[in-house]
């Protein structure tokens, strides 16, 4: 069965879910973290703010469905404490190793794959550091339900 961009998201909000500690955020990607009253420790949110058809299969099949890149973007957050931010720092560099591996362990699970192209921390906003990862993804649009 062709994959939609919710099945993607569905698959990788389910490995992080297998993961301790962590929790979805009810904001969008967009808007997760901007606000530090509105951020909790251990929390994340996911995106997929852009989708094309693959230049490589650009045909349009009702049973195959398309053919499509997309970008996922996982966003997280972890709590710096002002009196061992440095050693918070290289722990929440475990959590984000463990993170990504959770998402590029769901290739293949709805008929995707994923592959991570960027990963940054940003930790300018006091007493958080606030990463973000971009993967490439290719799945499946279906045209028929």
């Amino acid at each position: 069965m062709p994959s939609a961009g919710r099945d993607v998201l569905e698959a990788v909000h389910d490995a992080i879910a297998a993961l301790t500690g962590w929790t979805k955020s009810k904001w969008t990607a967009g808007q997760f973290g901007k606000d530090p009253q509105r951020t909790l420790h251990h929390a994340y949110a996911l995106g997929l703010p852009d989708t094309d058809t693959d230049p490589r299969d650009p045909r349009q099949r009702t049973a195959q469905g398309i053919v499509s890149g997309s970008t996922l973007i996982l966003v997280w957050a972890y709590q710096l404490r002002g009196d061992a931010a440095s050693s918070d720092y290289e722990l929440a560099m475990d959590d984000e190793q463990a993170l990504l591996l959770a998402v590029l362990g769901t290739s293949n699970a709805t008929h995707h794959s994923l592959s991570l192209i960027t990963a940054n921390r940003d930790d300018s906003r006091e007493g958080w550091l606030i990463g973000t990862a971009r993967f490439a993804v290719t799945h499946r649009y279906g045209l028929s339900s």
